[in-house]
């Protein structure tokens, strides 16, 4: 409903598909009537491509079964637990997902996992008639101190049990925000509160069993930031993926380029990854009325957010490394402007 196919005429389709053999494309573009032109350029240019069954999981082609992805993750932040819960906001979210190429989401999972796992399966079986597959999403910067380990572990041991039940469409992995630089004493007692999220990590990636991946958000400043653990210093970046399977790194700049861009800042990350055998999911903020401007689309909009988004995929899409990109989050991409 937010589409139309662009109509061109008999040479002019000709150039163009002669120009997409050549560079080895074979891309069909589904455009929208908002800013057709550019997004869809963007989108091209960036290989996000939207509407192709072969690619993203059509359940019309596999007789309602998912389709197993075949390019990069495109995953976004969903924290409203009822879109679980409620048909019809699961709906909604369902399409625009659909119609954004998003297939991958993060689900806000605290409550479900605790009284709900009805909810989640019914949503992980509509995800995967639509090609999504699902991260169950856990957030709180107070799971940082030792104190309150237990909780988060906790969390982490159901999901093992729910999923280890599952015969059909089920989570892919754990998914969790906690973010310890946010903590006021972050800055006063760094090692310490870091020594004691590493700890955490390590904890998580065993309590998560086996059949999910252990992924976390972090910050781009874990790239120049170092911690003492024990006698060891290395970039907080790198201690965490001693631990984890999947980063997502909040690479939150509006603009692709220069030493303060989003390609710059993850350049650690990505090298010291594919060293490793991890992955590095890049994610962006399309959220409003945030300070400093820089840190967010919302006032540039989504053709912008695609072109630099094209920009980032140039440099590290053939790297082993790169694991897809991630926008922060469902309600503000939803209303973000063209």
């Amino acid at each position: 409903m937010f589409t139309k196919i662009l109509r061109l005429n008999p040479n002019t389709i000709a150039a163009v598909c002669a120009g997409l053999l050549i560079m080895g494309l074979g891309v069909y573009l589904n455009i929208r009537i908002s800013a057709a032109t550019t997004i869809a350029s963007a989108e091209a240019e960036s290989g996000i491509i939207v509407g192709s069954a072969s690619l993203r999981g059509d359940p019309a082609a596999s007789g309602g079964q998912a389709v197993r992805f075949t390019q990069l993750p495109r995953g976004m932040w969903v924290w409203d637990a009822t879109v679980a819960t409620d048909t019809n906001k699961r709906d909604d979210l369902m399409d625009f997902a659909v119609s954004k190429g998003v297939n991958r989401l993060y689900l806000e999972s605290e409550e479900l996992i605790l009284s709900n796992q009805a909810a989640i399966t019914s949503f992980c079986i509509a995800a995967a008639q639509h090609g999504i597959e699902v991260e169950l999403l856990f957030g709180n910067n107070q799971w940082t101190y030792s104190s309150n380990h237990t909780y988060a572990l906790a969390l982490a041991t159901k999901s093992a049990h729910y999923v280890g039940s599952l015969q059909g469409p089920k989570p892919i992995a754990v998914h969790f925000d906690v973010e310890p630089h946010t903590l006021p004493d972050f800055e006063t007692d760094r090692d310490g509160v870091f020594a004691q999220y590493l700890i955490l990590l390590q904890k998580l990636q065993v309590a998560k069993g086996s059949q999910l991946q252990f992924n976390v958000d972090y910050p781009l400043g874990f790239d120049v930031l170092s911690a003492k653990v024990g006698s060891e210093t290395k970039l907080m970046s790198a201690w965490m993926y001693d631990y984890v399977d999947r980063g997502i790194m909040m690479d939150y700049r509006d603009f692709a380029d220069t030493d303060d861009g989003i390609i710059a800042r993850v350049a650690f990350s990505m090298e010291h990854a594919k060293n490793v055998g991890k992955t590095v999911g890049i994610g962006v903020e399309t959220l409003c009325d945030l300070e400093p401007e820089k840190i967010s689309f919302c006032e540039e909009g989504e053709a912008v957010m695609l072109r630099e988004l094209a920009k980032v995929q140039a440099v590290y899409g053939d790297s082993a490394a790169f694991g897809g990109f991630s926008i922060h989050y469902y309600d503000s991409y939803s209303s973000l402007i063209p």
